[in-house]
C-alpha cells in the first residue's frame, strides 16, 4: 500500500509561474488563495488597501462584498461544529485570519507570495489593536513574521478606601504594657529604683555611690 503523500500548503512552481504573470499586470498582492474564506479575505484586504491597518468591521464588510451575498449567506448559515465552542459568522471571520496568520501550514501560500512572487521578506496578515482595544487588520507585503493582538485589556476601575485600623497604635501599646509593669511593682512592694538621671534630688558621686540630698 501507497504511503499517504503529505499535504503541501505551499505554492509550487506552475503557481508561483501564474502568480507573477498576474502581480505584472496589476502591481497588487496576487491572491494565492482562489476561492473560499481565505480566499475572499485577502481580495478584502488588498481591495482596502495593503500595508495600512483597517478596522475589522470595515475588513469583515469587504469579505461580504467580496463574497457575494449568496455566498456569504450559506457560509453564515453554516451550523457550528460544536454548541459550545463552535462561533458565530463575525467569530468564524476573525478567526480565519488568525488561521492565515499561520505561516508553516495555511498562511504559507501568503507568506511565499511576497517571497517567490514578489521579491519582498513575504506577505502576511497583521491584526493589532487601537487605543480603544478593538481589533484592526492590515495585508502586510513585506514581513515573514504576523503580528498577533494579544487579548484585549479589560478597564477596572477599583475604589480606593483608607486602610482600618488594625489594632493600636505602638505608642499606645508601649505606654498599656509600662502601666502594666508599674501596677505589678507596686503590687509587690519593690517600685522600680529611681536613676541619678532621672530623679529630683539624687546625684552620683565620683565613685558611683548615690547620694541623698535633703
Amino acid at each position: 500500500m501507497a504511503a499517504k503523500s503529505k499535504r503541501s500548503f505551499g505554492l509550487s512552481s506552475a503557481d508561483v509561474a501564474e502568480l507573477k504573470a498576474e502581480f505584472q499586470k496589476s502591481k497588487h498582492l496576487p491572491n494565492p488563495y482562489r476561492s473560499g474564506a481565505y480566499g475572499f479575505s485577502v481580495e478584502a484586504l488588498v481591495a482596502l488597501g495593503a500595508n495600512k491597518p483597517h478596522p475589522l468591521a470595515k475588513v469583515h464588510a469587504a469579505f461580504k462584498k467580496a463574497a457575494g451575498v449568496e455566498w456569504y449567506s450559506a457560509w453564515a448559515k453554516r451550523e457550528k461544529r460544536n454548541a459550545e465552542t463552535g462561533q458565530d459568522a463575525a467569530g468564524r471571520f476573525v478567526q480565519n485570519l488568525r488561521v492565515l496568520q499561520r505561516t508553516k501550514d495555511f498562511g504559507r501560500k501568503l507568506l511565499e507570495v511576497g517571497k517567490k512572487v514578489m521579491g519582498s521578506k513575504g506577505a502576511v496578515i497583521d491584526i493589532s489593536r487601537d487605543p480603544k482595544g478593538e481589533l484592526l487588520v492590515a495585508l502586510n507585503t513585506n514581513s515573514n513574521s504576523p503580528i498577533k493582538p494579544g487579548r484585549k485589556a479589560e478597564s477596572k476601575t477599583v475604589a480606593r478606601t483608607a486602610p482600618k485600623a488594625a489594632g493600636k497604635s505602638q505608642g499606645e501599646r508601649k505606654g498599656k504594657r509600662k502601666g502594666k509593669h508599674a501596677a505589678k511593682s507596686a503590687k509587690a512592694g519593690t517600685a522600680a529604683p529611681a536613676t541619678a538621671e532621672s530623679s529630683p534630688g539624687i546625684e552620683k558621686t565620683a565613685e558611683g555611690s548615690v547620694t541623698v540630698g535633703t
